[in-house]
């Protein structure tokens, strides 16, 4: 039996077009969401455009206001606390389990993405750290070599987005965010999965603490 090749529908294509806008905040948080608008945005029709919106409501991130209206959902505080809470079981796991899949390619890797990180971090280019930050954890992920945790945060981290650029624009925070995620790479370079796996735990911590005070920011905005 012959393999079948997959092409990209035009609903993922919306998909991608519209979380993209989301998460990037081209789309901001309540501004509403109608099938007609965006199909014609992406010279596409509305099925496609419709099946895309019920994927991303599925997801949290459009939400229904009543009848058939849609908007952006908002910036939920708890429910990026109950991500953070997620990361902490699962961020230091991925770390300790990378250490044992680690080799010479994926160690250069690591130390590709931190240096991507830190010139991005001198540019000051927001959407550039916040792509830089979500590789790097990302590739830790897959790196653990459990599928699970890659599959479950990327979901997560594509809301994560959505909260990260008020963190980065804090220049004050630019710099240790690297150098935290220098730590991370370096141990898992070393083979010490118990230290990658510590330094996994204090960076997420510190992270959940300043989140709060970043989406008041946007709040206020």
């Amino acid at each position: 039996m012959q393999t079948i090749e997959r092409s990209t529908t035009l609903a993922e294509k919306a998909y991608h077009a519209i979380l993209e806008a989301i998460c990037e905040g081209r789309l901001r948080p309540g501004e509403k969401l109608t099938q007609e608008v965006i199909a014609d945005r992406l010279k596409i029709s509305r099925m496609p455009v419709g099946q895309a919106l019920m994927t991303l409501k599925h997801q949290a991130f459009v939400r229904q206001n009543g009848g058939r209206s849609l908007s952006v959902s908002p910036l939920d505080h708890d429910f990026f606390r109950a991500i953070y809470e997620l990361r902490s079981a699962l961020d230091p796991l991925a770390a300790q389990l990378a250490v044992t899949n680690a080799n010479p390619g994926s160690i250069a890797e690591l130390g590709r993405l931190v240096a991507a990180g830190q010139r991005a971090s001198s540019s000051g280019n927001v959407a550039r750290l916040v792509a830089a930050d979500m590789e790097f954890h990302m590739f830790i992920y897959r790196l653990s070599g459990n599928p699970l945790i890659s599959e479950a945060m990327e979901l997560y981290w594509n809301h994560l987005r959505r909260g990260m650029v008020a963190i980065y624009r804090t220049q004050r925070r630019r710099g240790d965010i690297w150098k935290e995620h220098a730590a991370i790479g370096e141990a898992i370079a070393d083979g010490d999965g118990r230290k990658a796996k510590t330094l996994a735990v204090q960076h997420v911590q510190v992270s959940s603490k300043i989140v709060p005070a970043a989406l008041a920011e946007l709040d206020d905005d």
